[in-house]
């Protein structure tokens, strides 16, 4: 009997050895319906540890696990080993809690064509798949699928001392996507990803991908793109993470990049996108972050000595960089980067930033440790001035700061030397050059004395920072320079109103050459090892404020809207009396045109702009109605109308701008002129006008937007004279002599305007009266008797003094810049009226005005009468 026993023993432990080291094939026809429990171990009688899944539909599992919790639905453990060569589907349908896939102390799994795995029970917190303990190992080619759907639901896990894998299938195809709540992947071992990752989680204070604390070092690779969308959406105060890496032993490479995004309801917590409390995380390939809500956005954290590495990184970021507490980050990005965000540093961390081609738009003050900005890159020290209230920024660099074709943007408030403004402050040393722009944060512009200052470099300023476009306010240029030495610091950089005149250095005369002698040596001094040498910067001389050349166009257009169609009688009419023999009458029924060039200079007041212009008019009208009060007198009533525009260009002799201003207008008026018309042609003549004007006007400065606005108003005139005849001969040809008088009153109106940069701007001078006293002398025919028998030549020479009661002028936020010496002008013309037959006249002429500051005004006209 005790033989026999001890035999069937024996012989059940091989037959029990034999089943757990024997290979089971399931095929499709194995799965009728879904299998429950399956539990794949060398000690599993039924199928023992090592099963082969020969199938190429997919295949299905499935368990509500009652009386087994906390465990897998499909288990493979203690060493045992599943191998599927389709897809394999586990649901875990509740309502016990544990996985759908576990693998455990040294279990392997291979799943040759995917892998599916749904948690379904909403109150089940167990990983939807994963490995744990000893070498166990999990290896997924094609799609690797993981739902857990709910707000406590987790994904996949990935523990200690475990090996993983997951690849495409043999075509290039499939992704891992894990749909879940709380936590997508917890990886603490050693896996490469080499397929895209997507995450999509929805829970309070969720995490996408993470590694914590391990005795062992803990390697994870993804080497193809990972996504991740967070929608936390409790509004307590935890925290919700991208990627984070809070293992001192572990280590994350990004390889292809990732693309972080969170929700928008997280009101009260924080998000973060990449995150090292202690460990190592790796970034190559491009990174798209945005953070949304939340207190602290930060789309990168590195505290309590971890480190973050981010290079040769196209980056798409929205939120804050922060390091603390001894952490390390360093960030390299290329072209086509953008960043809106600020960057804080705190606890004896670093922060180097190189940026190429990059766009940041710095969101608050900020700090790093060394900073490179290369080739194109842009910082926004604050957001547009037309935002709104405007608050200072400061960006501060604890070390160096390289320079390389980069620009900054400041905002200040362009006044004095006290003027609100952004500031870099590099505590270090400054290499390279870097452009410099400044936007006007509503300042009126100012007289500086010594500067505002935008840069101070605590090291070696070797750096360059150069003036990028116009910096302007009101009236006024701004210019970028060193500091003086004296009153400024010569490392730093300041904003002025004003650049420094040239003060030739003293020469000394040359001394003729003496014997010196034999100068005994002296002992070097000793200088100590913590002094410098003096060094004696170079001394600036005096300063004048630069006027802006826009200041210029705007008053050669202000003149010219209330000038371009004035003019005078013979201007207008030429000569207009004569006899139609015919009739015995006077004929003076007409129409006529006249064309008139004209090209213009004046300086301003400051001395400083020098402006020129071109004007072009042509106007017509016409008589409709004449009479007579007494028989020899006679009066004439017409209208009129036309076009002018004027073309001028302004030069500042201070600075290389320029600004070019138009106008463009019409008028309509009416006339009245009255003649005694004395047969010998002489006494009194009174002529009237009444215009309605109204143009377009432009102002386009270098480097700044171009400036529209529009001007309307009316133009009237009062002119009288008197004619003397002064010698005549037998032939009837005659000179005269008519002295007169004019009175224009100018009264084209320019509404305030407002430029893009923020000047306000009014024009000075409308209402204007000018006056005009002067003499003409001229030569014709005094016989009105049968004039119209013959052509007449009358030509002539003038003489004016004018007088302008205003100057025409531009008042920019308050500062008033004037056309110079054109108060008073003197004139001469020059001309000739012909007759050409009885229904024909033709006149030309020739004016020149002149004042002080080389203001001088020559004018063309030609005009053409037809009489009917």
């Amino acid at each position: 009997m005790r033989k026999s026993f001890y035999g069937k023993v024996l012989s059940a432990i091989v037959c029990l050895n034999a089943v757990g080291n024997a290979q089971t094939i399931w095929t499709e026809a194995d799965f009728p319906t879904p299998k429950g429990h399956t539990w794949i171990n060398p000690g599993n009688y039924e199928y023992g540890g090592d099963v082969h899944i020969q199938n190429i539909n997919p295949v299905n599992f499935a368990s509500n696990m009652s009386g087994k919790p906390n465990t897998g639905v499909l288990s493979i453990e203690n060493g045992g080993k599943l191998t599927a060569d389709g897809e394999v589907i586990v649901e875990q349908l509740g309502p016990t809690t544990g996985d759908a896939v576990l693998i455990t102390d040294g279990g392997k799994a291979y799943f040759n064509g995917g892998l599916t795995a749904v948690n379904r029970n909403i109150n089940n917190d167990y990983y939807v798949a994963g490995t744990i303990r000893g070498d166990s190992q999990l290896h997924v080619k094609g799609n690797t699928t993981l739902l857990s759907e709910y707000e406590k639901g987790y994904g996949l896990y990935l523990g200690e001392g475990t090996t993983n894998s997951f690849n495409k299938d043999s075509s290039g195809n499939g992704i891992v996507n894990i749909s879940t709540g709380v936590r997508g992947i917890h990886s603490i071992g050693n896996t490469d990803f080499n397929q895209e990752v997507h995450v999509k989680l929805n829970a309070n204070g969720a995490t996408g991908v993470l590694t914590l604390d391990t005795a062992s070092s803990s390697l994870t690779n993804f080497n193809e793109k990972v996504y991740i969308t967070n929608n936390s959406v409790s509004n307590n105060t935890s925290t919700a993470y991208g990627i984070a890496v809070n293992n001192v032993n572990g280590v994350f490479n990004l390889n292809d990049g990732a693309v972080i995004e969170f929700g928008d309801t997280y009101t009260n917590g924080n998000e973060i996108g990449l995150y090292s409390g202690k460990g190592t995380l790796n970034v190559q390939g491009d990174l798209n972050i945005k953070t949304n809500s939340g207190n602290i956005q930060s789309v990168i954290y590195a505290t309590n000595n971890g480190t973050i590495d981010i290079t040769n990184s196209v980056a798409d970021l929205k939120g804050d960089i922060l390091s603390n507490n001894g952490a390390r980050i360093t960030m390299d990005i290329k072209d086509g980067s953008k960043w809106e965000g600020a960057s804080r540093i705190g606890n004896s961390a670093s922060t180097d930033i190189s940026m190429t081609g990059t766009v940041w738009q710095m969101t608050d003050d900020s700090d790093l440790t060394n900073f490179s900005l290369l080739d194109n890159s842009v910082v926004y020290l604050n957001s547009d001035p037309s935002m709104g209230t405007f608050t200072p920024r400061t960006l501060t660099i604890s070390d160096n700061y390289t320079g390389n074709n980069g620009t900054i943007v400041f905002n200040t408030k362009l006044e004095d030397d006290f003027s609100a403004t952004d500031k870099l402050n590099i505590l270090g040393n400054t290499l390279g050059t870097t452009k410099v722009q400044v936007r006007n944060a509503g300042g009126t512009g100012a007289h500086t004395i010594d500067g505002i200052e935008l840069i101070s470099v605590g090291g070696t300023s070797d750096g360059e920072f150069v003036k990028d476009g116009r910096i302007v306010a009101g009236a006024y240029e701004y210019f970028l320079s060193r500091g003086n030495g004296g009153t400024t610091n010569y490392n730093n950089w300041y904003l002025t109103s004003k650049i420094p005149s040239i003060i030739p250095p003293t020469v000394t005369p040359p001394v003729d050459p003496t014997d010196p002698g034999i100068i005994p040596p002296e002992d070097p001094a000793i200088v100590p090892p913590d002094s410098e040498a003096s060094v004696n910067p170079p001394v600036f001389g005096g300063f004048e404020s630069v006027f802006r050349p826009e200041s210029g166009s705007y008053i050669a257009n202000n003149a010219a809207v209330n000038s371009l169609f004035l003019h005078r009688l013979h201007d207008r009419l030429g000569d207009a009396q004569y006899t139609d023999s015919m009739s015995g009458q006077d004929k003076v029924t007409s129409i006529w045109v006249r064309s008139v060039g004209g090209y213009n200079t004046f300086k301003d007041t400051s001395g400083q702009l020098d402006t020129k212009g071109k004007s072009y008019v042509i106007q017509a009208g016409g008589d409709i109605a004449d009479w007579s009060s007494n028989g020899s007198d006679r009066f004439h009533l017409g209208v009129m109308g036309g076009y002018g525009t004027n073309h001028n260009k302004t030069n500042s002799n201070m600075i290389d701008y320029n600004s070019k201003g138009k106008v463009e207008g019409y008028n309509i008026g009416i006339y009245g002129t009255w003649y005694s018309n004395k047969e010998d042609r002489s006494g009194l003549y009174a002529d009237s006008w009444l215009m309605y004007n109204w143009f377009d006007n432009e102002v386009n400065g270098d480097g700044l937007d171009k400036e529209t606005y529009s001007s309307k108003g009316l133009t009237a005139s009062l002119e009288g004279g008197y004619t003397f005849e002064i010698d005549k001969n037998s032939d009837g040809n005659a000179f005269f002599i008519q002295p007169k008088a004019q009175a224009v009153y100018m009264g084209v109106k320019t509404d305030n305007h407002t430029e893009s940069n923020g000047t306000i701007v009014e024009l000075s001078g409308d209402g204007n009266i000018q006056t005009r006293l002067g003499v003409r002398l001229y030569t014709g025919n005094s016989n009105f008797i049968n004039r119209n028998e013959k052509n007449e030549f009358q030509p002539f020479i003038e003489a004016n003094w004018i007088h302008n009661t205003k100057e025409f002028g531009v008042i920019m936020d308050g500062v008033e810049n004037k056309q110079s010496n054109a108060g008073d002008l003197a004139e001469v013309k020059l001309g000739t009226e012909l007759k050409l037959n009885q229904n024909f006249d033709l006149w030309g002429n020739v004016a020149y005005q002149w004042g002080g500051s080389n203001y001088n005004d020559t004018q063309v006209t030609v005009g053409l009468k037809y009489r009917f």
